[in-house]
């Protein structure tokens, strides 16, 4: 891939765009979209530029890009990559570059689900005058998520928490029937919850001057992208598992003290990771917001779904030839197969650092959900100078959580923490 593919542009605080990054630009430029998750992105741009009679000016789009509530939007081959607000701006200078230097981070759009709550009431914006202590909804999977951010903050929230740009894509009613009844949830813990074991993927993107909340659903190629060694696609791999998060939980609803519903959930793949194992793992999951036994159920198959098994992780380096461009052969989201010794695992691509540097574009992938950190900025630095990739670290958590919507942007790719992960880098491909 080369950075000719992909277009950086620019929009005000009203999603105006205000212009677009030449190649010149982006001599440093990160993009990390992910799946169900708020992505993020990083761009480094001197505060002054010269032009080609010598005369030298403010950089005009970095300045507009450092205004509060201005953003990008990033579209590759495939369409739009990720659209997002900048949060921080840093300025630095020294002798050896007296202009200074510009380092501006963002999130992607579906930043918009992480600042806001699922009320127990969305239907009014008096807190002292809920009529419902919980928002119980029963629907398909893809309604619920509709439903829940259109109430809260969308089409048909309350004024002073509606947001006027944000519209929702049709929604073609797909997953598994389910109850929800969030009081004050975070509303994208609350979508997360929803998808958990479904094929279902959620993002916020800009459509002309609108925020689209799209629902669609994971792309299965595992027979298309098959990569082992076996068949000359990967040059090295690694292999990695640790224990289970949990195998047994707790699942604990209304009442009080020895009054109080509560359940215990397992299924046959936790239990035969806790005889693998040796251990009974336990959680307690507090559910005091319901007493429906479906919903109890529901809560404790969530987790298991997450932390049921064996944490497996695989640190695979795919040939440069490998031939594959983001956006058409694969994307975020997608079901790949990676072969280990003969073994073969089935995961989804759930980020894609994608960075684009004076000596190309270099595209990254983790596969599986996204709990271990990867130091994508060392494996883009050893790319450049070797042209062979190495991923420099793999570290695998059982927790399944990361403690935030997004990880650091401090070398501009998240330091995330995930379990039960496959990671790829795909080189510069």
């Amino acid at each position: 891939m080369d950075v000719e593919q992909f277009t950086v542009e620019v929009r005000d605080a009203n999603l105006v765009r205000v212009g677009q990054f030449t190649a010149k630009d982006l001599t440093d430029f990160l993009v990390v979209p992910r799946a169900n998750q708020v992505g993020s992105w990083s761009i480094k741009l001197p505060a002054n530029v010269i032009s080609d009679a010598g005369v030298e000016s403010p950089h005009i789009l970095c300045n507009e890009l450092r205004i509060p509530g201005s953003g990008i939007i990033v579209t590759g081959p495939g369409g739009v990559i990720l659209s997002g607000p900048m949060v921080s701006p840093t300025y630095d200078a020294s002798t050896s570059d007296p202009g200074g230097t510009w380092t501006i981070e963002g999130v992607s759009d579906l930043i918009l689900l992480a600042d806001a709550l699922a009320w127990g009431d969305p239907s009014t914006y008096s807190l002292t005058n809920q009529n419902t202590s919980n928002d119980v909804q029963t629907d398909v999977a893809e309604t619920l998520i509709h439903s829940y951010l259109s109430r809260n903050i969308g089409a048909d929230a309350v004024t002073e928490r509606a947001n006027a740009r944000l519209v929702s894509a049709t929604d073609q009613g797909r997953g598994p029937v389910l109850q929800k009844s969030p009081r004050f949830q975070n509303l994208l813990e609350l979508v997360q919850e929803i998808v958990t074991g479904t094929d279902l993927l959620v993002d916020v993107v800009q459509v002309d001057e609108q925020l689209e909340l799209r629902v669609t659903e994971s792309a299965d190629l595992s027979l298309a992208v098959r990569m082992d060694i076996e068949n000359d696609q990967l040059s090295s791999s690694q292999f990695h598992y640790t224990a289970p998060g949990v195998t047994d939980v707790l699942v604990a609803g209304m009442g009080d003290g020895v009054a109080r519903t509560i359940i215990n959930r397992s299924n046959a793949t936790a239990q035969a990771a806790s005889a693998a194992w040796g251990r009974r793992i336990e959680r307690f999951v507090d559910q005091r917001q319901t007493d429906v036994l479906a919903e109890l159920e529901q809560a404790g198959d969530e987790l298991l779904a997450t932390e049921g098994d064996t944490v497996k992780a695989f640190q695979v380096v795919p040939n440069s030839n490998l031939g594959l461009v983001y956006g058409i052969n694969w994307s975020v989201g997608a079901k790949v197969t990676i072969v280990i010794q003969g073994v073969e695992s089935v995961a989804v691509t759930s980020e894609a650092p994608i960075s684009i540097t004076k000596e190309g574009v270099f595209v990254g992938a983790t596969i599986g959900n996204s709990v271990s950190a990867f130091d994508w900025e060392s494996i883009i630095e050893t790319k450049q100078s070797t042209l062979d990739a190495r991923v420099s670290s793999l570290e695998t958590a059982g927790s399944g959580s990361s403690g935030g919507a997004f990880g650091n942007l401090d070398n501009g790719f998240p330091n995330s923490t995930f379990g039960g992960v496959t990671a790829i880098d795909c080189g510069g491909i």
